[in-house]
C-alpha cells in the first residue's frame, strides 16, 4: 500500500508521466477491443482510417466483451502502480538503486487477467523509454517467456495487438497522443 501510494505521488502527479500512463491505456484499450471477432470485422467493414477519434468513440460503450466492462481489474492495476518505480526513477534515487532487491509476483489463476497486467507494465516502459531517449529508446523493453504453446499463442497474439497499437499511436504523430 505504501509504495502504491508513494509511486501515485511521485511519479502521476508529473503531468508527462500522467500523460504516459493515459498513452498505455490507450494502448491497452485498442488491443483488447481488437481482441474480439466482431471488432475485427467491424474495422474491416468500416473501411475507415483508424484514428484517435475511432477509438474515443469506440470507448464510449466500454462493454466489448459481451456485457463485460473494459476495466482494469483491482489486482492488475494495483500491479501496474505498484511497479511505477521500476519504470520512473525517483530523482532522490539516480543510481536507481532503491527497487534492486525487490521482485514483484503476480499469481493468478488462468483467466484471471495475468497477461494484461503485465502488458500495461511493457506498453509503460516502452512509452517512457521512448519519450525518455528517442529513437535510442527502441530495442527489446522486455523478454516474455510461456510454458504451455496455447498460452503462447493467444499470449504473443496479445503482445502483438499492443505493439501495435503502441505503433498506430506513435504514427499518429499528434502533440496529445504522441510518444
Amino acid at each position: 500500500y505504501e509504495r502504491i501510494k508513494r509511486n501515485i505521488e511521485d511519479f502521476l502527479s508529473d503531468p508527462e508521466k500522467m500523460r504516459s500512463f493515459r498513452l498505455m491505456n490507450a494502448a491497452m484499450f485498442m488491443q483488447l477491443w481488437h481482441n474480439t471477432q466482431d471488432n475485427k470485422a467491424q474495422v474491416v467493414q468500416d473501411k475507415q482510417k483508424l484514428t484517435f477519434e475511432y477509438y474515443k468513440n469506440k470507448a464510449d460503450d466500454t462493454t466489448i466483451f459481451k456485457n463485460t466492462h473494459a476495466a482494469w481489474r483491482p489486482f492488475q492495476l494495483a500491479f501496474i502502480l505498484l511497479n511505477l518505480d521500476g519504470i520512473f526513477c525517483r530523482d532522490t534515487n539516480k543510481e536507481w538503486t532503491e527497487r534492486n532487491e525487490l521482485v514483484d509476483l503476480v499469481w493468478f489463476p488462468t483467466g484471471g487477467g495475468k497477461t494484461e497486467a503485465y502488458l500495461g507494465i511493457i506498453a509503460l516502459t516502452i512509452i517512457n523509454r521512448k519519450k525518455k531517449n528517442g529513437a535510442h529508446g527502441a530495442g527489446i523493453a522486455a523478454i516474455m517467456r510461456y510454458t504451455l504453446r496455447l498460452l503462447t499463442t493467444q499470449q504473443f497474439q496479445r503482445a502483438l495487438r499492443l505493439i501495435l497499437a503502441l505503433e498506430q499511436i506513435r504514427l499518429w504523430g499528434d502533440k496529445n497522443y504522441s510518444l
